[in-house]
């Protein structure tokens, strides 16, 4: 049987690993992610989280999934996004490593069919962009395609997606946003910050055009926060309990 002193301690101990993950989450911001685009597909195309943008999610409290699969959108999901940049621009430069360039874009998610703990992936930049380097000369390159969020936001929550390596593609990270329950119909709008460490490209008809993401599907349930925090300190009794056995 544990003394008084010791279930005080150890009580302390999990009241302040909360606060410490309650203060965690207070003091998160959002930082920066791109994609490399040094990992091949089967199609030749380079999609994945850089390294270093893989290092800063999890340094910054994200999450991973790793998910069973991921699926196309094709009629599932109605994405609507403007494609030019109207407002909030920020040219970004000279050096674009240290100042990209920036805006945000609101897009909007219609359920086709009642959809439960849908996610929308983010794979990098898309290789069908008409400025995308695939399709012209001087082209946005997939490693300056990025985007800005909170890895521990509790608003729009951000996991990293680990792919493994099967089925002749190569073990891969993603980002995938939580759209959550749609039913048949009901849409949903989420604002995306976007990051470009280049120059802004003009489409055809002259206005300024932030290169197109590749995005994909994946349904997984959210943990809840409180889960996890229960299970740290369970973790933390029971290592404590075993240290006196």
């Amino acid at each position: 049987m544990f003394s008084n002193s010791f279930t005080r301690e150890a009580r302390i101990l999990g009241v302040a690993l909360v606060f410490a993950f309650a203060a965690a989450a207070a003091q998160a911001s959002p930082i920066d992610l791109f994609f490399d685009g040094s990992v091949l597909a089967s199609d030749g195309n380079p999609y994945g989280l850089s390294a270093q943008a893989q290092a800063d999610f999890l340094a910054n409290g994200g999450q991973v999934i790793v998910p069973n699969s991921l699926g196309l959108v094709g009629s599932t999901l109605t994405i609507t996004n403007p494609v030019d940049i109207t407002s909030n621009y920020i040219p970004g430069g000279p050096d674009f490593i240290a100042n990209p360039a920036q805006n945000q874009n609101d897009w909007q998610f219609t359920a086709n069919q009642p959809l439960t703990d849908v996610w929308i992936v983010f794979r990098g930049h898309d290789p069908t962009d008409v400025l995308g380097a695939n399709n012209i000369a001087g082209g946005y390159q997939p490693q300056n395609v990025g985007l800005n969020l909170d890895p521990m936001s509790t608003t729009d929550i951000w996991r990293m997606i680990n792919l493994p390596a099967g089925g002749g593609e190569p073990a891969t990270s993603y980002l995938a946003l939580y759209l959550g329950d749609l039913t048949s119909g009901q849409s949903v709008t989420k604002s995306l910050q976007y990051r470009v460490t280049q120059d802004i490209l003009t489409n055809t008809s002259g206005d300024l055009q932030f290169p197109k993401h590749l995005v994909g599907l994946m349904f997984a349930p959210v943990p809840e926060p409180g889960i996890v925090v229960l299970l740290v300190t369970t973790g933390l009794g029971l290592a404590l309990r075993r240290r006196l056995v």
